[in-house]
């Protein structure tokens, strides 16, 4: 016999929208003022680690824009994984299109879009930001598969800023951080929560960055970096957002419904009895008045 929590997932199911009903969710949650990031004067808001379409993101870049306009964000970076697979003509055309849709959808929405690359070195994975939008031929120069250090020297030729990602994952730099850590501009923390990222970045003396790591709309602001705006010399633009990188002037920031939009932006690649269930439990985990109000709103 179905409980009422099993009779949610089975009619849910049936329906076979499992994206739609997952993003359905997260905008009751939005629209209600609960994982909406208010804007201002003090401080420039961003998620600095996204994927699109361009990678193995569910997104198109100008829908992740949308969705951080929506959200608050002043500003969002999408960084898509380097395709070792794109040579000569095919990546610069690739990577062409991908500056340019950038570009695009930061004049469309009034959002700081920050063009950006997930790169795997030897040791492990690193972004680069660029703060232009002009494709330089230094960026199609970038390779995965060679050291940290060079890779971050490559970044640097193509006027980038080189992030350490998620450096407690497997994919990530752990202990090998200590050796570039002169080098390396900035240690994203929050992509999931561990404390232990934020002495790290202390002890190095690294700028704190921080990103959601989302591979579609549902993720975004996750988790978030704040960039101060004391003065009227922090306009909101890509120069000044990398000055403050460089300065070391940058906060991490988990918003506090963390947990639950990481949760659900994993669900992304289950199917949808498997999601719909995780969908839930997530909510259920992180907060239970929400989890009964999401149960309400799906039946």
């Amino acid at each position: 016999m179905f409980t009422t929590y099993d009779k949610i997932i089975q009619n849910l199911y049936c329906t076979g929208d499992q994206l739609n009903l997952l993003y359905f969710v997260v905008k009751q949650v939005v629209t209600n003022g609960i994982l909406k990031i208010k804007r201002n004067d003090k401080f420039i808001t961003g998620d600095l680690h996204t994927h699109s379409t361009y990678s193995d993101g569910m997104n198109s870049v100008d829908q992740l824009v949308v969705e951080a306009k929506t959200r608050g964000l002043d500003a969002i970076a999408i960084t898509d994984h380097l395709n070792s697979k794109m040579k000569g003509n095919l990546k610069e055309d690739y990577y062409s299109k991908f500056f340019s849709s950038c570009k695009k959808s930061a004049a469309k929405n009034d959002v700081i879009v920050i063009p950006g690359i997930e790169i795997c070195t030897l040791e492990g994975h690193l972004l680069a930001l660029f703060p232009y939008y002009e494709l330089s031929k230094k960026v199609t120069e970038i390779v995965n598969d060679i050291s940290s250090e060079a890779t971050i020297n490559q970044i640097h030729e193509a006027k980038g800023i080189a992030v350490a990602a998620h450096i407690f994952r497997k994919t990530g730099l752990r202990e090998n951080i200590f050796p570039i850590r002169t080098k390396i501009d900035g240690l994203e923390l929050c992509s999931y929560n561990n404390v232990k990222r934020f002495n790290v970045a202390n002890k190095l003396e690294v700028a704190e960055v921080s990103g959601s790591d989302a591979h579609s709309r549902i993720g975004i602001g996750a988790t978030i970096t704040l960039f101060p705006q004391n003065s009227s010399s922090y306009n909101k633009n890509l120069e000044n957002i990398f000055g403050c990188i460089k300065t070391r002037k940058t906060k991490a920031y988990p918003i506090s419904s963390y947990g639950l939009l990481r949760n659900l932006d994993k669900t992304r690649w289950l199917s949808p009895f498997y999601a719909t269930k995780n969908l839930l439990s997530s909510i259920n985990d992180e907060n239970n008045v929400l989890y009964e109000g999401m149960k309400r709103l799906i039946r």
